[in-house]
């Protein structure tokens, strides 16, 4: 039987990134909660940046603070956070 969800994984590059956006780790951690759950059961929730891109694309509209835009890729089983952006 086929796992509910994929592992998420997040690069070094989008640690580095997500740092530059929210420095406390908590609060970080909040702050991409909601993509990891949707994304790790979906990852076609998102946009592909091209018809033959392995790279996707969702936007983040945090409550508080500018919009985020979060670049992934996927396989059957695992998702990689790849890059995180704030405009």
């Amino acid at each position: 039987m086929p796992a509910s969800h994929r592992t998420v994984i997040e690069t070094k590059q989008f640690r580095k990134e997500l740092r530059r956006i929210e420095s406390n780790p908590v609060r970080a951690d909040e702050l991409i909660d909601g993509a990891k759950w949707v994304l790790s059961r979906d990852p076609y929730r998102g946009v592909q940046l091209e018809p033959r891109s392995r790279v996707w694309f969702v936007a983040i509209d945090p409550p508080k603070g500018r919009p985020i835009g979060l670049y992934y890729a996927f396989d059957a089983d695992k998702v990689h956070f790849l890059s995180i952006t704030q405009d």
